[in-house]
């Protein structure tokens, strides 16, 4: 309990303090994701309409951009974004990461790889994310076309599919906006204990791994706290490179640095990890909460991973 309580008080922190960055439609848009649908008068629409192409591409009608499965990727969770330009015409059969069929049983199926667009950790919130996935047969793999409305709209939670509006907050709508825990004039730790007493004893143990899950009734959508940052920004659970971040510097690691007995040196590396983290947090490629630094003393080499501390005095 103490550690969920640590969790959430990181969550409480980022509900209502964290500005929302809207995503960008460039080479590569930030990974699809689900968001409440919005009206076909608001200027954010337009990353929620689609049409069906000539050549099994799905493109998103305002940039022609088409979702794209990156760098041709037919692994499990794979990224699925929006890449313009499109080459659907291109008939390499190594190249179909931008062809798919829509099932009239809902799937939507990459013809390269068989696998379907999938809503990850079976999410049903705004700002789940969307990623190829072996099928399954499972809800979060079903979609409906509304043809009106030329958007494509999770089966379950009738959320949108979208390529980079903004993320809503769980504390800009019911049923949080209103609740102690959006009471900004509050401490942390008080309004996480209000979410903890909130929360099913199954809900509480969805937040007990790194991936913690949704809490759909709230709108706290899912999170992985595992973005890593041990000797640079680098890739892990919560770190996706590609698009306008296709890679982070990397530093030595850090046994070598902690070698220099050098202070200043350390906080220059962790001004540019910062740095970059947030950059990457701002396009949708990585979370807020990273792993590092580790302080743990290289006492024995039958640790096995004395390179990843800063040797035997950790200060």
């Amino acid at each position: 309990m103490i550690f969920l309580l640590f969790a959430l008080v990181g969550i409480v922190a980022g509900l209502s303090k964290h500005p929302i960055v809207k995503g960008r439609v460039g080479d590569a848009s930030p990974d699809l994701v689900i968001q409440r649908c919005y009206p076909s008068t608001s200027p954010f629409a337009a990353f929620q309409q689609w049409e069906f192409g000539p050549y099994s591409e799905i493109r998103l009608i305002s940039t022609g951009g088409c979702i794209d499965v990156a760098d041709y990727s037919t692994e499990d969770e794979a990224e699925v974004y929006v890449w313009t330009p499109c080459h659907p015409e291109d008939k390499d059969p190594a190249h179909q990461n931008e062809a798919w069929t829509m099932y009239p049983n809902g799937t939507i199926v990459g013809n390269m790889s068989g696998k379907c667009l999938d809503r990850s950790g079976y999410g049903t919130t705004p700002g789940t994310v969307v990623w190829l996935y072996h099928q399954t047969g499972a809800a979060n793999q079903k979609w409906m076309f509304n043809s009106t409305d030329k958007t494509i709209r999770a089966a379950d939670s009738g959320l949108c599919l979208d390529a980079g509006s903004p993320t809503t907050r769980p504390c800009d709508t019911a049923p949080l906006s209103a609740s102690p825990l959006c009471d900004a004039s509050q401490p942390a730790e008080t309004r996480a204990q209000w979410l903890v007493s909130q929360l099913t004893t199954q809900e509480k143990i969805g937040q007990l791994t790194n991936g913690a899950s949704s809490i759909s009734r709230l709108n706290i959508p899912a999170y992985q706290w595992w973005s890593e940052a041990l000797h640079g920004v680098g890739g892990s659970p919560g770190v996706h490179f590609g698009g306008p971040t296709p890679y982070a510097t990397s530093f030595p690691q850090v046994c070598l640095t902690g070698a220099t007995f050098n202070r200043t040196l350390f906080h220059k590396i962790g001004n540019v990890i910062s740095t970059e983290a947030r950059a990457m947090n701002n396009v949708g490629r990585a979370g807020l909460t990273f792993w590092a630094p580790n302080i743990n003393i290289f006492r024995d080499p039958r640790w096995g991973r004395g390179q990843e501390g800063p040797g035997e005095d950790p200060t």
